[in-house]
């Protein structure tokens, strides 16, 4: 039940946090305190007439977006093209810590192949490899910003835990302008179909792939990096874009 599972939460927390620092001692009742609270808060949930509103209110929600899902497949197969692009596709998959090693992979595609009538998708820290190739990046740019997003990581007190999109964005921003990459160089490739990210959308049921496309500015395709990373505990929101609720692209990708 929901009393047991709270006190159970608590107990694991409380023991994960006990260490020598005084800190986390003085932290500890705190802890005890607010579980308690939270307890007491959520106590009435065990009354059946409370369960019963629940599960109604989850319920309409789940076939609400169930409907929303099946409109958009409809909606989608109207729209669709037997157009078939013979243009070389470049995929890069999720790959979280193990960006340095993409950029490697960049770098020798960079120098031992031509890229300039390449499409390119990217998942999660796929996506940065992604926009790279598409937009020329030399590859030391590419590692030197994969660099900065680092050392931004490593200052913060929480490291890669609960990081706000503005972090990553206003790094990238800043980097980019420096390389002097403007929003014209994004504007170009727009109705191109030659950049793409993948995120899951999970403002529908059950939660859908799906493709992002034409981005129009430089802060715009940043954003995009981090909405195929929305995952908790590593970002404390779901992602919020074009009317969907966007979590991790290596989800449903």
């Amino acid at each position: 039940n929901v009393s047991g599972s709270l006190k159970h939460l608590a107990f694991a927390t409380c023991s994960v946090v006990v260490t020598k620092s005084g800190a986390y001692r003085r932290l500890l009742p705190r802890l005890i305190i607010m579980g308690k609270r939270w307890q007491s808060a959520l106590s009435p949930l065990t009354n059946p007439t409370w369960k019963g509103l629940v599960a109604g209110i989850t319920l309409t929600s789940l076939s609400f977006l169930t409907a929303r899902r099946l409109y958009r497949l409809i909606d989608s197969r109207k729209h669709a093209s037997d157009f078939i692009d013979r243009r070389p596709c470049l995929m890069y998959s999720g790959a979280a810590s193990l960006w340095c090693y993409y950029t490697g992979v960049y770098y020798y595609l960079y120098h031992k192949f031509d890229l300039t009538n390449v499409r390119t998708s990217g998942i999660s820290m796929g996506v940065t490899v992604s926009f790279a190739t598409v937009m020329h990046m030399n590859p030391r740019q590419k590692f030197e910003i994969g660099l900065h997003w680092a050392a931004m990581i490593w200052n913060r007190p929480l490291k890669c835990f609960l990081m706000h999109s503005d972090d990553w964005v206003d790094t990238g921003m800043r980097i980019t302008k420096e390389f002097g990459f403007t929003d014209e160089d994004v504007k170009k490739h727009i109705g191109t179909n030659t950049v793409f990210a993948g995120v899951t959308d999970v403002s529908v049921f059950p939660p859908q792939h799906v493709i992002l496309k034409d981005a129009k500015t430089l802060r715009e395709s940043l954003y995009w990096t981090t909405l195929s990373m929305r995952i908790f505990p590593f970002y404390r929101y779901l992602g919020w874009y074009r009317n969907m609720i966007i979590a991790d692209g290596g989800f449903s990708g």
